[in-house]
């Protein structure tokens, strides 16, 4: 699967979002780390991703008043 992380460079505390295409449910997927500490030795130190947010692809699609 391939998917695409956003964060912001300023200085200001936003967590970052992963952003993929779901392409089962047809729409958009958008995750956010939910642990970000980790013990001394950690060798794997897994940010656990969690859905946040799910965007229909077609969502938006005018519909025809006929």
């Amino acid at each position: 699967m391939k998917r695409i992380q956003v964060g912001l460079t300023d200085v200001r505390a936003a967590d970052d979002i992963r952003i993929s295409y779901d392409f089962e449910r047809d729409g958009w997927k958008i995750e956010q780390a939910s642990v970000f500490e980790w013990e001394a030795g950690d060798q794997v130190c897994d940010p656990c991703w969690k859905e946040v947010a799910f965007l229909q692809a077609w969502s938006q699609e005018k519909q025809s008043d006929r």
